[in-house]
């Protein structure tokens, strides 16, 4: 990770609050439109609702292409997201029924970080969510002043709403309430997989006949008041035996050479020889103040 030191602390930085307390009201009672459903949701911490987290996992594990949990970065650090400090910073969204009844309906992880540069979009770590994830663990108990969101996750009936609206804002206001000076996001293009041939590049490059960004989510997050800073281009990194990928994938690979995976944002490349294979994901980095 040649550009982590962008994001670490440093003797030298100005003094910033480490993690203050959010006011928990504030997530509890987010603006909600009228009507019994709106007033039904409440959005709360992890450190709030602890016990909510096994649930948050199991709606994730729908979200992502399953070798995507063996990346590196994810493997050694996501569990230090839910720690007293961080846990603040991870959402659960809980609809109510009419007899109290409660319902997980969506997640959002987050991490504080170091960012030495907030003026220059460009110092954001070519590792993107890895990196950024990874330099949140290591500037843990240090000097903070960003806060990267890392997923958002809602669940399969509840998508097509204002949900992940919801999440990205209460996000947002996390980061305003702490005294942070940027917001940022690697985001994973929702319909990059349908093109993994494309490069980021280009796929950034396409738009709707009106002029919005092509992408569903890209598009979301632009609409909220965010912009494209740049592309990481080795976000995750899955290595694994070439067995282990026909397991995950459920496909036999003949020959050396790259392979569409379903899910897969890029290739996979695979080496027979070596008994190898390996995925790079691109993220886009988006800021949103």
């Amino acid at each position: 990770m040649a550009r982590l030191s962008k994001l670490l602390p440093s003797d030298a930085a100005s003094p910033i609050l480490f993690y203050p307390r959010t006011p928990t009201m504030m997530l509890a009672k987010p603006p909600l439109s009228q009507g019994h459903a709106a007033r039904s949701l409440r959005i709360l911490t992890a450190a709030d609702r602890p016990d909510l987290r096994a649930l948050g996992d199991a709606l994730a594990t729908t979200a992502w292409p399953v070798f995507l949990n063996a990346d590196s970065t994810t493997v050694e650090c996501w569990d230090r997201l839910y720690e007293p400090g961080l846990d603040r910073f991870q959402l659960f969204a809980l609809s109510t029924d009419e007899d109290g009844g409660e319902r997980l309906v969506a997640t959002a992880n987050a991490i504080p970080f170091f960012w030495s540069t907030p003026e220059d979009d460009s110092s954001l770590p070519q590792e993107g969510w890895g990196g950024v994830l990874a330099a949140g663990v290591r500037a843990f108990g240090h000097t903070v002043n960003a806060l990267s969101a890392l997923s958002v996750v809602v669940s399969a009936d509840k998508r097509g709403g204002d949900l992940a609206e919801r999440m990205i804002m209460a996000m947002r206001a996390i980061a305003k309430a702490s005294g942070f000076q940027a917001m940022v996001v690697p985001i994973r293009p929702t319909r990059k997989s349908h093109y993994p041939l494309e490069t980021m590049e280009t796929y950034l490059s396409w738009m709707t006949e009106n002029g919005e960004p092509f992408d569903p989510w890209i598009r979301k997050h632009r609409r909220l008041g965010a912009r494209v800073v740049g592309i990481a281009g080795h976000s995750m990194e899955v290595c694994a035996n070439v067995p282990q990928w026909a397991r995950w994938t459920d496909l036999r690979f003949p020959v050396s050479g790259r392979y569409h995976v379903a899910g897969g944002l890029a290739p996979v490349e695979i080496d027979l020889a070596g008994n190898r294979g390996v995925y790079h994901e691109p993220n886009v980095w988006m800021r949103h103040f």
